[in-house]
């Protein structure tokens, strides 16, 4: 017997997460996390209401402060890319603004009781950007190329793929619980058979269609009319615009150029209120300054967890985020209720004499230098490197910063890991095992370079354990783990600002990383 699992399959990873509507009232901001104390919340929010009916057409040109990596689906790996490409690429399933697993490509789904056999049935009568109809062989290949190309032991625990008319069915290995998430675009997009050329001209089955990529400068999509749900898509094109740091955004959303900035820092609230619609939302992001484990003076445990005891995170939360963040303790989001522990934030309250300790015990009592290497295109986590650094000078260690670009990033330290230390904000999916398979020491995306025997066990424990109960405590434990091994600094998860022009409303916020122009509008 099978359990149907149509819009609320994975209601045990759901972020539960208050989310503030663009749909222009008045209201107040929720916290999005956990309710804890620490969290501050903007009491009210000004935003101008709808004065008509939402129109169909328009453009809209929306500040992004990142560089894409690769329009290439199958090798975007900043996040920032992927938030953009969400508008062009489907996966079997895709989420809704509540965190809910629903139908994409896919028109309905199945998951066995044991958990390993899931079933599709895919759309009929959809299209691809090149207007070429989509066929069961295009999906067939492209989970097999997730398959192929992915590290992720999602999919090296999918046995075959198998095709019968308009179904495929996904036959696993193990059990497997939390395959769902790993099959939305950003590890599975749908794409043509065979197709060689998403690098330079991507094809996929979303609500807008590429146009054009000038590298450093714009990505262009326009709507694309035979999307199976076109009738919910307002705007005609979509023009996103690149910039290397957010003053020059800033200046511009300031002079009009501007129609969309996500993620404004809450400090320029009062100078936006009047002009803008402006809603309030969690980054969704766990901001961290990661350690080089395998680089002197990292490699030893004592000296991570003397900086995380001389780290004071209450401080850069209210210099940085003017009190507008949760602070963190781990690498899971405080909006996995369940999977979130509160008080592993707590386990390095700043203790400078304990830090000065340690340090002596390590060997280094007369501290040491250190680099930290931030993309210079995130001004965020540039300034809170410079408060860590001032921070890190009470107990002689220090902290050099270099800014570094985007790309350069990309290349030195999560690629090749060359690098001492870094502050980066880490996204994820709505799947606990996807914020922490990070840090397994065969991961390829553990730039940290951890190394934990404890920890790799009881991940390997945790993707194994089909009770839910004891899953989620496996999960707890793991990431107490990573708290007591000083992993890394788990820094904080904080708000920003999304604004548009007075006559654009629609903004969705989503429990992770997306820019979801399907939803904005504008009023007749």
């Amino acid at each position: 017997m099978k359990k149907k699992l149509i819009l609320n399959v994975v209601l045990a990873l759901i972020l539960v997460i208050s989310l503030t509507s663009c749909a222009g009232t008045k209201e107040t901001s929720q916290n999005n996390s956990s309710d804890l104390e620490s969290d501050k919340n903007m009491e009210e929010l000004t935003v101008n209401e709808p004065t008509g009916q939402p129109i169909y057409g328009g453009e809209v040109v929306v500040a992004v402060t990142n560089e894409i990596d690769s329009i290439d689906p199958y090798l975007a790996v900043a996040a920032g890319t992927r938030e953009i490409l969400f508008n062009v690429f489907e996966g079997l399933v895709k989420f809704n603004p509540n965190g809910e697993v629903i139908p994409a490509v896919a028109q309905t789904f199945e998951v066995s009781e044991d958990f390993k056999r899931y079933t599709f049935k895919i759309r009929d009568g959809l299209k691809f950007h090149n207007g070429n109809n989509l066929t069961i062989k295009d999906v067939k290949y492209s989970i097999e190329k997730a398959i192929s190309t992915s590290t992720s032991p999602a999919f090296s625990n999918i046995d075959d793929v198998v095709t019968d008319g308009s179904t495929v069915i996904l036959n696993l290995k193990e059990s497997d619980n939390d395959l769902l998430p790993f099959l939305t675009a950003n590890f599975c997009s749908i794409i043509p058979a065979g197709y060689e050329d998403s690098g330079t001209t991507p094809i996929g089955t979303g609500p807008f269609k590429f146009v054009s990529y000038d590298i450093q400068q714009s990505f262009v999509v326009e709507k694309f009319k035979d999307y199976w749900d076109a009738d919910n898509v307002y705007l005609d094109k979509v023009t996103f615009k690149l910039f290397s740091d957010q003053n020059s955004a800033y200046l511009e959303l300031l002079s009009g150029t501007i129609d969309v900035f996500p993620s404004i820092e809450i400090e320029h609230y009062d100078q936006l209120k009047d002009d803008f619609n402006i809603t309030l939302g969690y980054k969704n992001i766990v901001q961290v300054l990661a350690f080089n484990s395998d680089v002197e003076p990292f490699t030893n445990i004592k000296v991570r967890q003397a900086i995380n005891y001389a780290v004071n995170k209450d401080e850069i939360i209210d210099v940085q985020s003017n009190g507008y963040a949760t602070k963190l303790g781990s690498a899971i989001l405080p909006g996995f209720k369940k999977y979130f522990d509160e008080s592993l934030a707590e386990i390095y309250e700043v203790d400078i004499e304990k830090a000065k300790s340690l340090l002596a015990l390590a060997g280094y009592e007369n501290g040491f230098e250190f680099t930290i290497k931030v993309p210079s295109n995130y001004e965020f986590h540039v300034r809170t490197a410079e408060l860590i650094a001032a921070q890190l000078e009470k107990i002689g260690v220090i902290a050099k910063i270099e800014q570094v670009e985007w790309a350069t990033w990309l290349e030195d330290v999560y690629a090749r890991r060359n690098h001492e230390a870094t502050i980066i904000g880490l996204t994820g999916e709505l799947s606990p095992r996807d914020w922490l398979s990070r840090y397994v020491s065969t991961s390829n995306n553990n730039f940290f370079n951890f190394s934990s025997e404890k920890y790799d066990k009881a991940y390997n424990d945790a993707l194994k354990e089909m009770d839910e109960e004891a899953r989620v405590q496996k999960y707890l434990d793991i990431q107490r783990i990573l708290a007591e091994e000083a992993a890394a600094v788990f820094i904080q998860d904080t708000q920003f600002l999304n604004v548009l022009k007075p006559n654009l409303y629609g903004y969705t916020s989503y429990p992770l990383y997306v820019l979801d122009m399907s939803r904005i509008y504008y009023v007749e």
